[in-house]
């Protein structure tokens, strides 16, 4: 596997990360727990368990696929741009030679 490969392989991973939508998640919150009196101990804890979907809304989701695209092409440039620089430099060196 060379270099080249992975980073089209990476940059595909992130526009296709970047598609998907957000995770839901599980949220526990525990009251009155290990207090004085009536409330010490556990014998008194109220526990609630909730869950959330962000919900995605003004195509918040298209801009995330925007920018990962928009980062893909710009590691692409740059890389381009470091290739023809180091085969510039060691045209150079050949020619100096």
């Amino acid at each position: 596997m060379d270099a080249a490969s992975a980073g089209v392989r990476a940059a595909d991973a992130q526009r296709r990360a970047a598609a998907l939508r957000p995770n839901p998640s599980i949220n526990v919150e525990a009251e009155n727990v290990i207090g004085n009196g009536a409330y010490s101990g556990l014998s008194s804890a109220e526990t609630t368990v909730g869950m959330s979907l962000p919900l995605e809304l003004g195509g918040k989701g298209a801009a995330r696929v925007r920018v990962a695209e928009a980062q893909a092409d710009l590691r692409l440039k740059v890389t381009r741009a470091f290739n023809d620089s180091a085969a510039a430099e060691r045209r150079l060196v050949i020619v100096r030679e």
